[in-house]
């Protein structure tokens, strides 16, 4: 973590996205988002550092028993995401996309419906992933991927390959 992204602070709203209010996870979400992107980080260098996990053995054997509860769950957090846009979630976004990078490369929508439809191939992805992804190919069409749409299907991507 960066002195931009406190790990206590961090670790206190990744807390907040465990309650039941539907509400609260979902204001955890994206103030998590706006801070990641504020401090310049993505998931992958918070989640994947390129310097191997920095978490011990006991860990790590954990984090394995609890991979596949943690998908499901981020499945239900993204549902529930979907049904939840307010006021206050599209200001959030609205910051968001006006600090990511607006220099995006051509054909970028193209390289991200090629990695959803690859996605959509494998047969170990849940039923509400598949419809999340299926939901993503409509916005390409729609114009309404962005840069953090594009930047998701990439670390998603990334993360399932490497549980191949």
């Amino acid at each position: 973590m960066t002195e931009d992204m406190d790990r206590d602070i961090f670790m206190k709203i990744c807390d907040r996205m465990m309650v039941d209010d539907d509400a609260e996870a979902l204001g955890a979400a994206r103030e998590i988002r706006a801070k990641l992107i504020a401090a310049g980080l993505t998931w992958d260098d918070i989640l994947a550092p390129q310097n191997g996990p920095a978490v011990v053995e006991e860990e790590a054997e954990e984090e394995e028993e609890e991979e596949d509860d943690v998908v499901d769950d981020a499945d239900e957090i993204d549902d529930d995401v979907e049904e939840d846009v307010g006021e206050e979630d599209e200001e959030v976004e609205e910051i968001v996309a006006d600090s990511v990078d607006s220099k995006e490369k051509p054909g970028a929508n193209a390289e991200a419906l090629a990695t959803i439809n690859r996605l959509l191939e494998r047969s170990d992805i849940s039923a509400s992933l598949r419809e999340e992804l299926e939901d993503y190919k409509i916005d390409i069409d729609d114009g309404e991927f962005d840069a953090g749409d594009r930047k998701y299907i990439q670390t998603l991507a990334t993360r399932l390959k490497s549980k191949k």
